[in-house]
């Protein structure tokens, strides 16, 4: 190996991975951990993604080249020159891929898979976050979608869920820690959730109806198609096409790229309000026990009271909140102190 090969394996060119290293769990933009969970998954998605497409568009240009200046009959000839894997079920048709297909084909496929990944992480985020707020449980997981559908829709949805679960919200822990997590952004809960829609159906038809429109894409289509980029505080929108039922679907990787930013503003929306809930101030109590070391002897004084507030709230990875003494009275009464 070179000197120089030396220098590049033995200098860390970059952080590992969020999920891998378990470094999602100190997120604290957010307030709970499946929203920091979610988060790292869509950066360990995109981490896949781009070199993925990086990779192809370079193999492509070199199998290109390579039937340029040899005299390639076929795709075996392909095959033995780039698929030099002992693995003999290796047989990929490298003439399809790299030469009949476009490049925005491949992106298709890849911008399918996201897209399917995306909507099973969301959901799974959804069904975990139902799970810390104790409507369900791991064995018996919740049938409701409520953080699904926008508030005009018959479904039970957040603008009907939310108000449910906020009956008994711990006040000391949302005057403490809501207006550090919220982002202001609640009023656009139902234009995202109606591209959410629309994305959803969209999925529904790649993986149900082999690509074609369905009824369902048509009426999400037009919940979202008088919208405009102020409505959704985005730059701008994806590139949709009127539907016509049992018409192929229309849709390219920069699409769904910019629907996996609406899902991750649904999420860090949504993670504030829920800090409103019945159960936040169990899961925020649970999280700081986790953290704490008993000690004989608790403050006597504000001062050293609101030290260890702070420092147990940043061990365990919130912000730190906007009223200790609070927070040192919630922790008090439910014996974590």
């Amino acid at each position: 190996m070179s000197k120089q090969m030396n220098i590049v394996m033995n200098t860390q060119l970059s952080t590992p991975g969020p999920i891998k290293s378990k470094t999602y769990k100190q997120n604290i933009k957010v307030f709970f951990e499946p929203s920091k969970l979610f988060l790292a998954q869509i950066t360990e998605l995109y981490d896949d993604v781009w070199p993925t497409v990086t990779a192809i568009q370079y193999f492509r240009e070199k199998v290109v080249d390579y039937c340029k200046t040899k005299n390639v009959k076929d795709n075996s000839a392909l095959v033995e020159e780039f698929a030099k894997s002992k693995d003999k079920s290796n047989r990929p048709n490298l003439a399809r891929f790299c030469i009949l297909d476009t490049m925005e084909e491949i992106k298709l496929g890849i911008a399918r898979n996201l897209l399917i990944n995306l909507f099973a992480y969301y959901e799974a985020w959804e069904e975990e976050m139902l799970v810390v707020l104790k409507y369900s449980n791991k064995t018996k997981k919740s049938t409701i979608k409520p953080f699904q559908f926008p508030s005009n829709s018959k479904a039970k949805n957040y603008y009907k869920f939310l108000p449910s679960i906020q009956k008994h919200g711990c006040q000391d822990l949302i005057d403490a820690f809501y207006a550090l997590y919220t982002n202001g952004n609640y009023s656009l809960l139902d234009n995202w959730l109606k591209y959410y829609r629309y994305f959803k159906e969209l999925r529904n038809c790649i993986v149900h109806r082999g690509s074609q429109a369905s009824i369902e894409l048509m009426g999400a289509y037009n919940d979202i198609k008088t919208l405009i980029p102020k409505d959704l505080i985005v730059k701008e929108l994806p590139t949709i096409s009127v539907i016509t039922v049992n018409d192929p679907i229309s849709y390219t990787l920069r699409d769904v790229v910019w629907f996996s930013q609406i899902l991750i503003n649904l999420v860090i929306t949504f993670d504030a309000e829920l800090i409103k809930c019945d159960h936040a101030d169990e899961y925020f109590c649970q999280e700081i026990a986790n953290v704490y070391t008993k000690k004989k002897k608790l403050p006597n004084n504000d001062i050293d009271k609101t030290k260890l507030v702070r420092s147990l709230s940043g061990k365990a990875f919130f912000k730190k909140p906007t009223d200790e003494m609070k927070i040192y009275n919630l922790l008090i009464v439910n014996g974590v102190l």
